[in-house]
């Protein structure tokens, strides 16, 4: 039996929320099969004053999903604000990166068919990588499609693994993060990026059940490069603490494992210091990326 929506993060700034009506926020979305995350930045000050975090305990089928995020977004009083922009990352374990001089939009459904099995039947749509000058292919289900034409008009679409790169990739040259080995970890998925003489070498995303999953794949990529995790340093992004079981494991493996600051661009209301700032790394920079 599909299972309902669970709301497992609220964080709202008071002030933001009962009044300021006159105020204009960009919202960014995270939309994946399990998880339905979203944030509001006020843009008169570029401060973070919500984030709320839904997610399913079981699987569900995409119509029913769908059914109760309706039910979610006309029933929030957030989604009644004004959005000046909409963002949206689209997750899907498919994302075919095509070096710019070899793209062509008419090839889109070749090299998705070519370099996935079993792809995901939709809309195919392409995201131009600046940083890496080249494409993202994915697909984006026919429903998902009309659920965000009639919920969330004028969006601004993105694939989350398009999106974590750039942003990756644009922060680490700002911050000068050292790390080798970026880790985006959510409980159902995670990605690994890889960089070898400061370019990204390597994009892979995973389904996990558990943590001997992650670290299993963890150590199947660097085995195709040939690298050992003991002289590499790990940079580690999405749900994972700093208390946890997880990141004492990696920092026995690896050289170093650190997290990253926030984004000095943005500002962020005082309830934010509830969570972790790496755990929504991608959803906190979404308004920057491409």
């Amino acid at each position: 039996m599909p299972g309902p929506l669970r709301n497992t993060i609220s964080i709202v700034d008071a002030e933001h929320h009962t009044g300021r009506p006159e105020s204009k926020y960009i919202l960014s979305v995270g939309f994946a099969p399990d998880v339905f995350i979203f944030s509001l930045l006020d843009v008169s000050d570029f401060r973070y004053v919500a984030l709320e975090e839904y997610r399913l305990d079981h699987a569900n089928e995409l119509k029913h999903y769908t059914s109760q995020l309706r039910e979610l977004i006309r029933g929030n009083e957030l989604f009644k604000k004004q959005f000046e922009r909409i963002n949206i990352a689209y997750y899907s374990g498919q994302l075919v990166l095509v070096p710019g001089e070899l793209y062509n939009d008419e090839d889109t459904d070749v090299w998705l068919d070519f370099c996935t099995s079993g792809r995901q039947q939709g809309q195919v749509r392409s995201d131009r990588l600046y940083v890496l000058n080249a494409f993202g292919i994915y697909s984006v289900p026919h429903e998902v499609i009309a659920f965000f034409e009639e919920m969330l008009p004028g969006y601004r679409l993105r694939h989350h693994g398009a999106a974590l790169i750039e942003n990756t990739v644009a922060i680490r040259q700002l911050d000068g993060w050292q790390a080798d080995m970026v880790l985006h970890i959510n409980p159902k998925h995670f990605e690994i990026l890889l960089f070898q003489q400061e370019k990204l070498s390597c994009y892979q995303s995973f389904q996990i059940q558990c943590l001997d999953d992650m670290l299993y794949y963890i150590f199947y990529v660097l085995e195709q490069y040939g690298l050992q995790a003991s002289r590499l340093e790990a940079m580690v992004l999405g749900r994972l603490s700093l208390d946890s079981r997880g990141f004492e494991l990696l920092s026995s493996f690896f050289k170093k494992v650190s997290f990253p600051g926030k984004n000095d661009m943005y500002k962020y209301s005082q309830e934010f210091e509830q969570v972790p700032c790496h755990y929504f790394f991608n959803i906190f920079n979404l308004n920057t990326c491409g």
